[in-house]
């Protein structure tokens, strides 16, 4: 399996482009459909947006890429995790496959698989 392709930079809303642009890119590499590419761009979107909002004050993003697989590990510095009970949480979810999160110290993780399947609504 290929090295993770990581990303590293201050929580600015400005930055989201390259996200997306890179969430998009990773997806198609993994060999997902172009609406699966699409829910991976929006996913990274949402839970880079989440850390911000939630006050981190940076933003590593890695991609690991497998065949029909893509796996993002976004991690903010500081700041805090959202409520599941928040809308965007939940438009999250409806995109993913996998969702899980972290809070380690000062960093706070949220891990995002996206497989070629759509996910489970339930």
């Amino acid at each position: 399996m290929p090295e993770p392709i990581t990303l590293s930079f201050s929580a600015d809303p400005e930055n989201l482009v390259v996200v997306r642009q890179v969430g998009a890119a990773t997806a198609a590499r993994c060999g997902l459909s172009i609406d699966r590419a699409d829910d991976a761009r929006l996913a990274v979107d949402e839970a880079t947006t989440l850390l911000i909002e939630g006050g981190a004050t940076s933003i590593v993003c890695a991609f690991e890429v497998a065949p029909g697989r893509l796996e993002i590990q976004v991690t903010g510095q500081g700041g805090r995790l959202p409520s599941p009970e928040e809308l965007s949480w939940t438009v999250l979810h409806a995109l993913v496959n996998d969702l899980t999160t972290l809070e380690a110290g000062s960093d706070n993780r949220i891990t995002i698989a996206i497989r070629e399947e759509q996910p489970s609504l339930t």
